[in-house]
């Protein structure tokens, strides 16, 4: 569906996408098999294998699960980092799989590890966002990490960003946010919608504590079991 040389959003990817989304990971699973199979190059696997690895511990919030899956990053970055530096995706995906890290560091207290990927993995989307302006994924990440960090309470994580020169701003994420709900929906892009939504939603209420622009969209799943765990990801993360 969104080819690009190694990085192939086929049929597979993309329904394994989706599975992920829905929290069922054991068909996510099913379709990456199948798609390692068919195209062992696609340097969409490690994205999704590194998606499935996140929600896995993101909803056990188990510290045995953090510790047995977090040696699995470096060796999807060594595979996308051989794959073809022209494709919008390559930055890109190297940059989710960090920012990915990041947010699970900090909800098991590697402070500094998790300020470090959040650096890499804002200096990645920058430059992809130079390179491809109208790649409007990079947005997503950017701006997560601008509207979190742009309203996070001082602590360890917030000492050790500084550490890196690392600030956000809150109202340059909400932006883009709203840019993305807006455009996604009407490109070609439109099946990250419903994760753009999800992290909107958590910036809206609990980052920007924004009613106002809760109501101005009409698809946020506050109550949705996936939204309770990302809010309390964040929560977590917040805290220190």
């Amino acid at each position: 569906m969104f080819s690009l040389a190694n990085f192939d959003f086929n049929n597979n990817c993309l329904n394994a996408y989706k599975s992920i989304f829905e929290l069922k990971l054991g068909n996510a699973r099913a379709y990456i098999s199948t798609e390692k199979k068919q195209h062992p190059n696609n340097s969409i696997i490690p994205l999704l294998e590194n998606y499935v690895d996140y929600f896995t511990v993101l909803t056990s919030e188990s510290k045995a699960d953090f510790d047995r899956l977090k040696g699995n990053k470096s060796t999807r970055l060594d595979q996308i980092s051989d794959d073809d530096k022209s494709s919008p995706y390559y930055l890109y995906a190297q940059a989710e799989i960090n920012l990915q890290w990041a947010l699970i560091r900090g909800r098991f207290g590697e402070y500094f590890n998790a300020a470090m990927e959040v650096k890499r993995a804002n200096s990645l989307l920058q430059e992809n966002n130079k390179k491809f302006p109208n790649f409007h994924l990079n947005l997503k990440g950017l701006g997560l990490i601008n509207a979190v960090l742009g309203n996070l309470p001082d602590g360890a994580l917030k000492t050790a960003l500084s550490t890196f020169g690392i600030k956000g701003n809150l109202q340059s994420g909400l932006n883009m946010f709203e840019k993305l709900a807006d455009n996604l929906p009407k490109s070609s892009y439109e099946p990250f919608y419903e994760e753009v939504v999800f992290y909107y939603a958590y910036v809206l209420t609990d980052v920007a504590h924004s009613l106002a622009g809760l109501c101005k969209n009409n698809k946020i799943y506050r109550t949705d079991c996936r939204y309770q765990f990302i809010k309390k990801l964040f929560a977590e993360l917040c805290v220190y």
